[in-house]
């Protein structure tokens, strides 16, 4: 099989690339110093000329190993060629010519001496210049290292965090049921909410001009329009309409409301420089598009058994809760059961039922929204909680996973009591915690938000919140804008059965989603329309720190181990929060800011070398400087981070392509369609002419890489990048 091998490689001049091989003598290379690689190593003058797309420096990540290697005398520079060595000059990468009297006589056979895989630094970066080099600049495929940042909640002012009480006192629908007893929604615990200024806008845009970054900025119009006295209002023309699908929507105009913050010079720097940010709907008024009206989870019957247990004899109260990755549902009515001595108490409950849309169309089930999200706790199910003796709070004893194939009508638990109350349920029967997606929505009429207004009812809808903003985009001529995208808050309704429905009624195909909860791309279809998801990810810049002194608090209280000091000198008792579980390993020390922006900016930049047009998201909270700018601006501090890693590392000729909600929905969209029909798309090249024959009997879009000075029909081909000339 190898002697047939080689004969086609040198019949046909095929290149080859040894992935992780031990250094051969037989192709130039001896093992000097096998080990640990760490740090860095350098690509030679061949290595650069090869490989056009770096400027020199290749990072190797935690846990390469390799055999930097010494060239075997005589064949540097004859048959030997190296690429990437290390500060010793031992080599890493290297191409062997194999001579005329080999096997492989002709075949250009490239090693690589270290351990990967396909998320490590060094595969990122060196991997799309070796597919140019074994295809010799000619294959279907093409790579760009995509970035793009969403902002939101412009406009309008957001929770902060409290380092004191180690959460958001002010969160609301749901409430942060993690703060101590009292303080949630208590004004007296509650810091103020907080929204950059017009001198941070000229921050940021001095910043985009310094990067060549243009941020996404995704925008609540309310803000722009409400201020606390009518000497306060913005210069936003607040009275713009818009029609969509024959139904005309105009903006309320400027409200006064003795509440709102005086946003005043914030919206008027914001319009000022509208050229220098993209901008996409983010709603109105951020109002939550998914169920308005919640139901406890439905428990069939609680019963004795004379045995098969260890309680004593006595009462006992039980409640359960519906449970998705993310939260739970409201709990169910507490449930009594009196059970005699060495017995046992069986719960019998039906699936989670959640609602009905306005067209009668039923609201997901749990089984429905698991196959469609990941991550989170990993967890879909039922919790079980009974009551702690002798006080009125429960704790949980048990857990019953959902039947991902929503086959099983009814579930049950049987509670030996061997199992003592635990931690308490994480809802309370005034709002749930599993929001979005929600789950237990109410089976009564109007439940979920409605696609439209109801009479008489302004901006109760789903069409009212993205047309209001539309309308104000507009009116007050918004560039780099399109009416067709939609960040819903919080990515709510998403899976609200009215969704479809509104989002055709107001013209938008493309909507935002969560990557780190439904990563892959899918479609809402109501009728002929349809609207593509775009997911963006998430960071740990959260959306209620405007400062580092917050971020870091914040962190380390979800991250560090309890028990364990989070690091916080103003309140030194504080320590963590963490629960370790598959998905979470708690730390035994607190970040620093240091630590955390290494560790988020690895995440960002393994999105952004692996071809990968996912946006990122973060919230105008972040971009706020305050008096103490080093403090501040936590999103740009990272950003920065990332950038100069990547500069660092990339040349020109493979620069950041910047993408928006839309752009990288139509690219998700084609590289889809791509790996579908990619076994019905073949490619022959003659003379060097390259022919791509489609015999799937539909059109697709296919991704081709070609040489420099490649044309079609005598025009120039596709863009340069890497080194090469690639299009879809």
């Amino acid at each position: 099989q190898l002697s047939a091998l080689d004969t086609y490689e040198s019949s046909y001049g095929v290149r080859q690339v040894d992935g992780y091989m031990y250094p051969s003598p037989a192709l130039g290379l001896t093992d000097a110093s096998g080990g640990v690689l760490t740090g860095t190593a350098q690509l030679t003058a061949a290595g650069l000329a090869a490989l056009p797309g770096l400027k020199g420096t290749v990072p190797f990540d935690t846990g390469t190993y390799g055999y930097p290697s010494t060239v075997v005398a005589g064949t540097i520079g004859a048959a030997f060629t190296p690429w990437l060595e290390n500060a010793a000059g031992q080599v890493l990468v290297g191409v062997y010519q194999h001579p005329s009297t080999d096997p492989q006589a002709g075949v250009a056979e490239l090693s690589l001496t270290f351990d990967y895989n396909a998320t490590m630094l060094q595969w990122l970066l060196l991997a799309p210049g070796l597919i140019d080099w074994v295809t010799q600049d000619t294959h279907l495929g093409l790579y760009r290292n995509y970035f793009g940042q969403d902002i939101d909640d412009n406009f309008i002012a957001d929770n902060s965090w409290s380092s004191q009480f180690q959460c958001t006192p002010g969160a609301t629908e749901p409430p942060d049921y993690t703060c101590p007893a009292g303080v949630a929604n208590n004004p007296a615990d509650t810091p103020p909410d907080v929204q950059m200024t017009a001198a941070d806008v000229a921050y940021v845009v001095a910043w985009e001009a310094q990067t060549g970054i243009k941020l996404n900025l995704a925008f609540n119009a309310v803000g722009a329009c409400t201020a606390p006295t009518a000497a306060a209002e913005s210069g936003a023309n607040c009275a713009g309409s818009v029609t969509d699908n024959g139904t005309t929507y105009t903006d309320p105009g400027q409200v006064v409301e003795t509440a709102a913050p005086n946003d005043q010079g914030l919206v008027n720097a914001l319009l000022a420089d509208k050229a220098d940010f993209n901008w996409i709907t983010h709603t109105w008024s951020h109002e939550f598009l998914g169920c308005v009206v919640w139901q406890p989870q439905a428990v069939n019957s609680v019963t004795a058994n004379a045995s098969g247990g260890s309680f004593t004899a006595g009462g006992y109260n039980y409640e359960v809760t519906a449970a998705t990755a993310y939260g739970e549902s409201e709990p169910s009515l507490p449930q009594s059961v009196t059970v005699g001595a060495g017995g046992s108490a069986t719960l019998s409950w039906p699936d989670a039922t959640n609602g009905v849309g306005t067209g009668g169309t039923a609201g997901p089930t749990l089984a429905q929204e698991e196959a469609n999200h990941t991550g989170g706790s990993g967890f879909w199910g039922y919790n079980v909680y009974r009551e702690n003796p002798g006080t009125t709070t429960y704790g949980l004893v048990g857990q019953v996973a959902e039947n991902p194939l929503g086959t099983t009508a009814t579930y049950s638990f049987t509670d030996t009591g061997a199992t003592a109350p635990g931690t308490a349920p994480g809802s309370s029967d005034t709002f749930p915690t599993a929001t979005n997606p929600g789950i237990d929505c109410s089976s009564a009429a109007g439940s979920w938000d409605p696609a439209s207004d109801p009479s008489g009812t302004p901006d109760a809808s789903i069409q009212t919140e993205i047309a209001w903003d539309q309308a104000f985009a507009a009116a007050n001529a918004l560039p780099n804008y399109t009416p067709a995208a939609v960040v819903t808050g919080e990515h709510s309704g998403i899976e609200n059965p009215n969704m479809p429905s509104a989002l055709a009624a107001t013209g938008v195909t493309t909507f935002a989603t969560d990557a780190s909860r439904q990563p892959n791309q899918y479609s809402l279809t109501s009728g002929s329309s349809t609207a593509t998801s775009a997911p963006r990810y998430p960071s740990n810049i959260y959306y209620n720190a405007s400062n580092w002194t917050d971020e870091l608090n914040e962190y380390n209280t979800l991250y560090v181990a309890p028990g364990v000091s989070v690091g916080n000198t103003t309140y030194p008792a504080e320590t963590g929060h963490c629960g370790a579980s598959s998905a979470t390993t708690c730390l035994s020390t607190p970040a620093t800011q240091a630590s955390l922006l290494a560790s988020e900016s690895r995440i960002m930049l393994s999105h952004v070398l692996a071809n990968n047009p996912r946006v990122g998201y973060a919230h105008q909270t972040n971009l706020i400087g305050g008096s103490n700018a080093a403090n501040g601006y936590t999103l740009l501090t990272l950003l920065n981070n990332m950038l100069s890693q990547y500069d660092a590392w990339t040349s020109t000729a493979a620069p950041l392509v910047q993408m928006t909600d839309v752009t990288e929905a139509q690219v998700l969209g084609q590289q889809s369609a791509w790996a579908k029909a990619a076994g019905s798309v073949k490619a022959t090249e003659t003379n060097g002419v390259v022919t791509v024959t489609n015999a799937s009997g539909s059109p697709v879009s296919v991704p081709v890489t070609t040489p420099q000075g490649t044309t079609v029909g005598g025009a120039a081909f596709g863009q340069s990048y890497g080194g090469e000339l690639s299009t879809w």
